[in-house]
Parts: structure tokens; sequence; C-alpha cells
């Protein structure tokens, strides 16, 4: 990282920058004063007309171009109103161009084919002041002064057509492309720069924490966010539904919004991965609307939408150009240079803790946080970044512990909830799978402690594999056997199926077991019995107030146990309860035994024998 920026090592988080440092009234005086020099800077030039003059024409042309070719690429879209094609043409020209406030694609009726989603009442006031110039418009049209949502823009237009010469008889239009913009100020570029970085980073951050499913960690990285930049209005997760995910506000979160701006942000995608605009609003004044993509493995997982405030620093400039006329060219030099500063003091520590970021999202840790420019504010930012390190250190160290003992699943729902972890439980619809070893007293008997004790984990660690690579929370060993719940804490649609499907893997993996045992270490084969069923338990933590034990308990339960031990009676490996057939009856062969009374129940209870899959599925 650039020299004075922070530094990242592995030691210990650094604590808030001390307060011995430039008060917060001198940092705002030092800023107001670079803004005056800047200002300054841009209103000498602005007088002088040199530069502005050669940026705007060189920006009229570049839009002229943009709204050229798109009108060349769109004529079959119009023509047929294929209106997905022409959203595809203009992000194919203009996706990675922030200037464009407003474009529209019209027919020759005046018709709104495409708007990328500035506002209906921004869109009308196009089609009315080209429908005014409509005899004025050749193939390229261009309109340097434009009002529309309380600011002026420029407008440049291309005619939609089929041109076979000069004059109006030579000619047959289709339709019309529109495009405003707003040429922006240094200052403005490099701020709506590091906005950008700033939102894809942190949307790169919340996206692994949400596929972690550590959504509160997720929250307060937005919630620090918005504590420590008062230029954010707002910040949020929505899902590809539009409902609010993650939320500062607790209150928002789990609410549908149906407003325009939202389904403007919902246009981001692969493609198009950014979406910024400038625009007006009714509570926050002139602001930079940004979405920001959350995507995993390919697919969008939701929009991160950050709204920053523009109004502090449109004050500033509004106070700077009110005293320009007083500056003369001598500040012309400095200007310059404290612009370059300014940039570099509010680039670095911001680029650097995007970077810092990435790491946390990449999984690293190990981490310190040191800023030493940028102002306070930034400082206590990156204090902040510190707190949440350590909080996320110390969850994850207690997941990996928790780990040790219960399935992930478990260990997650642990987490998320920890402060509301208490006696009780709930009733559920799971299905239980029971697991014992035919005859293992005997074999223990007959075999060294080390070896039978050996023996015995290299076969639950086979088991266990299977039964979480099926999403099953382990909730016992029972000396060599095995219990198994399907459906709690974490419900499945295909529950039952995935229990069956367990217990056909068990027994292929036992098989490799007992093939390694033999030729290896000249052991005996074993065999196992595993008895599945459905049905409700009731399911929670269980147990002293010290010592909890996710776990379910019941009827279901018990006879999931019994229809194990049939698997002796029968001779056969695996059996399933006629309500876990009905379940499965399609995907699976399977052999009706027997009706039988087990202990406990009054009606008997179907038998099944499971012979493997009618599918080539595993």
């Amino acid at each position: 990282m650039a020299e004075n920026a922070g530094e990242m090592s592995g030691a210990t988080p650094s604590s808030t920058p001390s307060r011995k440092k430039r008060s917060i009234v001198v940092n705002l005086s030092l800023l107001v004063v670079i803004s005056i020099v800047i200002a300054s800077a841009v209103a000498y030039i602005a007088t002088s007309g040199t530069q502005k003059k050669f940026y705007e024409e060189e920006k009229a042309s570049q839009m002229k171009a943009y709204a050229g070719v798109i009108a060349i690429a769109s004529g079959n879209a119009v023509a047929s109103r294929k209106n997905d094609t022409l959203r595809m043409i203009v992000e194919d020209v203009v996706s990675d161009e922030r200037q464009i406030s407003h474009l529209a694609i019209f027919d020759s009726g005046w018709n709104v084919l495409y708007e990328n989603g500035a506002g209906g009442k921004a869109v009308s006031l196009i089609a009315e002041r080209l429908k005014a110039d409509e005899k004025k418009i050749g193939r390229s049209y261009f309109i340097p002064a434009f009002r529309a949502d309380g600011a002026k823009f420029s407008m440049a237009v291309a005619k939609i057509g089929i041109y076979l010469g000069e004059g109006p008889d030579k000619e047959h239009v289709s339709g019309y492309v529109a495009l405003t913009y707003r040429p922006k100020p240094l200052l403005e570029l490099e701020r709506a720069r590091q906005i950008e970085i700033l939102g894809e980073s942190v949307a790169k951050t919340v996206r692994s924490l949400i596929d972690r499913f550590i959504f509160s960690e997720a929250k307060e990285i937005l919630v620090e966010l918005r504590k420590n930049n008062p230029d954010i209005v707002f910040c949020y997760v929505i899902d590809p539904d539009s409902y609010v995910m993650i939320h500062p506000d607790e209150e928002m979160e789990g609410r549908e919004l149906d407003d325009p701006e939202t389904k403007a942000a919902q246009r981001v995608d692969s493609r198009r991965k950014v979406i910024m605009r400038e625009r007006v609003d009714a509570e926050w004044g002139r602001i930079v609307d940004s979405s920001f993509l959350i995507e995993s493995d390919g697919m969008k997982t939701g929009v991160l939408r950050v709204g920053y405030s523009l109004e502090r620093l449109y004050g500033r400039a509004a106070r700077a150009r009110a005293i320009a006329a007083a500056i003369v060219f001598a500040f012309l030099c400095a200007a310059v240079a404290a612009s370059v500063a300014v940039s570099r003091r509010f680039a670095k520590p911001i680029l650097y803790l995007a970077d810092t970021a990435r790491e946390i999202g990449r999984g690293n840790l190990d981490l310190n946080v040191a800023v030493s420019t940028g102002g306070l504010e930034i400082q206590e930012l990156a204090g902040s970044f510190n707190e949440m390190i350590r909080g996320i250190k110390e969850k994850q160290q207690i997941k990996d512990t928790f780990s040790r003992y219960v399935s992930r699943q478990v260990a997650d729902e642990l987490l998320r909830d920890m402060d509301n972890i208490s006696l009780g439980g709930e009733t559920k619809d799971v299905t239980i799978l029971f697991s014992d070893i035919r005859g293992f007293t005997t074999i223990s008997e007959k075999l060294p402690a080390d070896l039978v004790v050996g023996l015995l984990n290299e076969y639950f660690n086979s088991m266990v594999d299977v039964v979480f690579e099926f999403e099953g929370t382990l909730d016992k060993f029972i000396g060599d056997a095995i219990m198994a719940i399907y459906g709690s804490p974490v419900k499945h649609p295909d529950d039952p199926m995935r229990a069956v499907k367990s217990a056909l893997k068990m027994k292929r993996k036992l098989d490799e077991l007992n093939e390694k045992w033999i030729n290896e270490d000249g052991l005996n084969p074993i065999k196992i019995g595993i008895g599945i069923h459905t049905g409700p338990v009731v399911a929670g933590n269980i147990g002293h107030s010290q010592r909890l034990e996710y776990t379910v308990i019941g009827d279901n339960v018990n006879l999931a146990s019994r229809l194990e031990s049939l698997t002796k009676q029968y001779h056969i490996p695996i059996v399933i309860s006629g309500s876990t057939y009905e379940l499965v009856k399609d995907s699976v062969n399977a052999r009706h035994i027997d009706s039988v009374t087990v202990k406990g129940k009054s009606k008997p209870v179907e038998v099944y024998e499971l012979l493997g899959l009618i599918e080539s599925e595993s």
C-alpha cells in the first residue's frame, strides 16, 4: 500500500486513533479552505473557457457517437419491437459510461420502447422537446441545454431508420435515440470513482458473509459504513425479488420495495454489475444512487444499494463560487496542487480500506488496519474495521469449536441466535436414520483396544461424512450406533430422499471399508443395519442450561430405532417404514416385508426393504 496510507499485519488490531490529532473543527476548517482554493481554480478555468470548452466539445462528440451507434444497431429491434434486445444493445454500447443520466428509445410515433429507469417524468420532457424540434432533427442532433429533474443537461439525439440519399423523401424514420448527460468537474468524477470502489468492495464482503449465512456481520458493516460517513443517506441489501434482506433499520428487513428506483436497481446483472446515476430525492436532495450486483456462483443473489448525498459537496462549491471573483491568478498553482493532495488524501485510505474489505471477504482475518491519513473520520472507520475483524474471528473460533461436536448446520444456527439459546423445542416433521454395527461387542472382545478404537473412528468418519454430504444433522453416537436427522434444524423439501440416499451410500462406503480391512489389516468384514422412519418429533436444545444438546425426541424416534433392530430379524441391511416409503416410492426400488406391531404402537407398521434407486443417481 502507498506510503502513509496504512498497513496490514498479523498484530493485534490497533485502537481508535488518538484524540490528540487534529480536532474535527480544525479538519473541517482545512477542508473549507482547500475547497475554496479548488473552486477558485475551477472558476478561473471556466472564465478563460479554454479547458472547459475543449472538454465539453469532446464529451458532446462522444455522446453523439454513442447515440449514433445505438441508432444503427437497434434498427431491426425497433421495427420488431424487441425491447429486451434494445436493452442488450444499450448495455453493450454504454455499460461503462457513468455520465449518462437519461437514455430513451422512441418509435416514430414517440412511444417509449426503452428507457434506462431514470424516471417517466424526465422521459416525457425529452419526448415533448423532441416533438417541438422534430423538423430540425437530422440524422444526428444536439441540444446543449435541457432541463429535467431540477438540473441542466445536454442532449444527443439520433434517428433510427433507412437512408437512401439526401432529402426527406429519401429516408424512412422508424424511431429516435435520445440521451442526456451532465459534464462533471474532476472532483465529482474522482468522488464518483471512490464511491464505486468502496461500493464494489462492500458488496463483495457482504456477499461472502451472506454465502456463509453470517447476516449479523453483514448488517454491522452497513451500520458502520453509514455511521462513519455522513454523506451516505441509505445503504441496504435487497434480494432479486426486491425484498429487503439486510438493513441498518431492523424494521425495514423483510419489506417488499416496489418503487421506480428499486426497479431500476434490479437491472444490475452479470453484464452490468454497477449502476450509478444522479437523481433528486424528495428527502435528501441530489444524490448518487448506486446499485452493486451481489452474485454467488454466477447467480444473482442480491443488490447492494447505496445513496450518497451530493448536497455537502455542492454546498461547498456554491460557497466557493461566491468568492471566486476575489481570487487572483496567483492562487491557480496552489489550487491545482491542493486538488491533487485532496484527491490522494481521500483516495489512499479509501483504496486501502477497500483492499482490507476484499481480504476479509477472502477469509483473511489476520489483519491490523492502521490509517494515518484521511482525517479522523477515516481513522475511526479503520478502528471499526478492527472491531469487526475481532468479532468475526471470535465467532469463527466458536464455530470451529462447535463443529467438532455438532454438525455444521447446528453450529450455524446456534451462532446466528446465541442470545436466545434456551431449553424447549418445537414440533417438526423429520426423517430419522439409525445405523448400528452387527455384533460389535463380539468383535471388540477379539481385538486389541487401540485397534477397536481406530476401526470405529475410521468407520464413524466415513459414515458421518455421508450424513453431512446429504445435509443431515448428526444427532449423536450411541456406542457403535449412529443417529442422524434430516429436516432439523435445516429443512429441505426432499429430506426423506436425502436419508434414503445416505443409507445406500453408507452401505457402499462400508463395502469399501470392509475391502480395505480385509486386504490390509486381515480383519473379518462387519455388517450394519439401518432403519429409517419419517414422522413428527419434538426438536430443540434439551438438557441443563449450562450443557445443552440439540436433539429430537418422541415415539417416532423410538420407532426408527426399532426398525433398525428389525434388520437382524429379517436379515436385510436397510429397513424403511411405510411413512417414508410413501414419500419416496416414485424414486426407489423397495420390497414389502411385513406389517409388524412394535412396542408402544397400537397399529401395525408397514415395513419395506430398501433395494436401491430407480434412477442411476446416488
